[in-house]
């Protein structure tokens, strides 16, 4: 969404700084001045988890953490791309078939215009110096970030945000990531990626149902963050999509395409006769988290609606329980020796019983490595970041807050700032 220079700078944190590091690069690799500026947040996956492949519902949240480029379209169908912390530049060039290897940069570019294609978009070259504060691994949706970002590029060239909606634009990274680097990912992160604010999905219907949700944590005293345990998600495709495949194998079993239209009651009669299914009595364990985790979302947005924070907490408790011993994504078992996002997890736990905290944790996003949610009161929070950045490393605990817009992008002026 194209916004006014104000609306941009508000909405981009350290905007000043980073904007004219940004200019300054464009100007040493290019020969051209950027026409606009796009800056694209990254999420928090509040609860809901592994629900949305199977039809769920959840709630996400677009964050403060975001990525940001200055573009400046071409006259034919090259994309340069220079990337703060990558020593070279992206090249990708639009009109011939993508070479083999490439890399997830330059497969996500070629998926979104393919996709954007079909919604009558021409496909455009570009030059674009970037720089993205949602780090790869945080758990926090780098790469949906970066879908919505090469999106908005796209739409800004065709100007054609109004021949679009949200989860249409948002689809275009899904079918990136599936199509192009064969993840199987759901539709979560780039909904929120794109739209904003904390928001309810109910992937349910066609197109989901978006309700925006009032969830401002810090009103309640209460300090959002996300934990890095270390680890990295590049590994873990295998691992996400077991939990995909036997959520499906149940929902097929049951003669249905996915948990949401399997009767919950009848899943229980029929358990003796589903466990020598595929994935044994684990997938009839993620069966079990999916129900029960699509409750818990019901419940979180009436408690949101309400701002009753005692309740958020609980249910976000309970999620992150359901999702430890049921969905079963805080550890592969591959090294029984390392199980960082585990130690996490019982150690904010002991913080929150042994500080009599009224806070919440749990498992963040896709699982296995990376990060767990947080909510720990503001007055608590700094003794808690040295408890956990004693055992994870400075740095590792990272406050968040919601941030309102989606994907947004403002023309450059003659003072090469937004206008």
């Amino acid at each position: 969404m194209r916004v006014e220079s104000a609306v941009f700078r508000a909405a981009v944190q350290d905007y000043s700084p980073r904007i004219t590091a940004l200019n300054e690069q464009f100007a040493r690799r290019f020969s051209t001045k950027p026409l606009f500026t796009v800056s694209a947040p990254g999420r928090a996956e509040l609860i809901g988890n592994h629900t949305d492949h199977n039809l769920g519902a959840v709630v996400a949240s677009a964050i403060n953490l975001d990525t940001l480029a200055v573009v400046a379209p071409t006259d034919d169908l090259r994309v340069t791309i220079y990337s703060h912390g990558w020593a070279q530049p992206f090249f990708i060039d639009l009109s011939e078939p993508a070479p083999a290897p490439e890399h997830d940069t330059q497969r996500l570019v070629r998926g979104v215009v393919a996709a954007l294609t079909e919604y009558g978009m021409e496909p455009r070259g570009f030059h674009a110096c970037m720089e993205s504060r949602v780090k790869p691994g945080s758990g926090l949706s780098s790469s949906a970030s970066i879908e919505a970002l090469f999106a908005e590029i796209i739409l800004y060239l065709n100007d054609g945000w109004d021949r679009m909606t949200i989860p249409e634009i948002a689809r275009t990274g899904q079918y990136a990531e599936n199509r192009y680097m064969g993840k199987p990912s759901g539709l979560m992160d780039q909904l929120a990626c794109t739209h904003g604010g904390t928001i309810f999905i109910d992937f349910g219907v066609t197109p989901p149902e978006i309700v925006p949700l009032p969830f401002q944590p810090e009103k309640a005293g209460l300090q959002l963050a996300v934990v890095a345990s270390g680890g990295d998600h590049a590994d873990l495709t295998p691992a996400y999509a077991a939990v995909f495949r036997e959520m499906h194998a149940i929902a097929e079993a049951m003669g249905t395409d996915t948990l949401k239209s399997v009767p919950r009651d009848e899943f229980l009669r029929r358990t003796a006769d589903l466990r020598n299914g595929d994935g044994g009595d684990r997938a009839l364990l993620r069966a079990l988290h999916y129900f029960s985790e699509n409750e818990r979302v019901r419940a979180f947005v009436d408690a949101a609606q309400r701002t009753d924070f005692a309740a958020l907490t609980t249910l976000l408790n309970a999620s992150g329980s359901s999702s430890w011993r049921l969905l079963q994504n805080v550890d592969t078992g591959i090294d029984p020796g390392r199980q960082p996002l585990s130690l996490a997890l019982a150690l904010t736990e002991e913080f929150l019983v042994t500080r009599k905290c009224a806070g919440a944790v749990r498992v963040h996003g896709g699982g296995f490595a990376g990060t767990i949610l947080t909510v720990i009161p503001i007055s608590s929070f700094d003794e808690y970041t040295g408890v956990m950045e004693r055992v994870f490393g400075a740095g590792s605990v990272i406050p968040l807050s919601i941030r309102s817009h989606g994907v947004i992008s403002a023309t450059v002026g003659g003072d090469n700032q937004p206008k």
